[in-house]
């Protein structure tokens, strides 16, 4: 008769090392949350935020990642490093919307160390959004971001004006 493997429910406290946090993060769905935001807590500590900003990129479409992201964002420090702004980029252009909301509401929460302006400019901000911007706008680079968004959304608007001015007179005459 064979033994029994009992397997340890016991959540970790602290790992080790990073490949052991690494483990945990990366096929976050095997394990129990709690191990997982532990991983993540560990990779925090020892300042492996590109590491984590690619992780969820490489798993951006796996379900749960939002809430991974979520928790990532929430206690990352405002990142000044070119790479890591990048990849903040790439995630917001991510096809998974929740982590995209994560992003931006970072972004704007680290207003002061960041060009918001360069950093949204292929976001499409949604309505919701634009409403948080109001929370920050005491931030130089949330202004120059709504500046630029003013002064577009006023030349769209214009074109969409005359767009129907010219063909909605069209068809009335025909």
């Amino acid at each position: 008769m064979a033994l029994k493997k009992i397997e340890d429910k016991t959540p970790i406290s602290r790992f080790r090392e990073f490949l052991e946090a690494r483990e945990y993060i990366e096929s976050f769905e095997k394990h129990e949350e709690d191990d997982v935001f532990a991983a993540i807590d560990y990779m925090l500590i020892h300042k492996e935020y590109h590491y984590l900003l690619r992780m969820i990129l490489e798993h951006c479409q796996k379900p749960g990642i939002e809430k991974l992201s979520s928790y990532v964002f929430a206690r990352l420090d405002c990142l000044k490093r070119e790479e890591d702004k990048k990849l903040l980029q790439q995630l917001l252009l991510c096809k998974n919307n929740g982590i995209g909301k994560n992003v931006f509401t970072y972004i704007l929460s680290c207003c002061e160390f960041m060009d918001v302006e360069r950093l949204l400019k292929e976001y499409p901000i949604s309505g919701e959004e634009l409403q948080g911007l109001l929370e920050y706008g005491d931030c130089q680079s949330v202004r120059r971001f709504a500046e630029k968004l003013h002064d577009d959304l006023f030349e769209r608007l214009r074109i969409l004006e005359e767009f129907f001015e010219l063909y909605h007179r069209k068809s009335e005459n025909e």
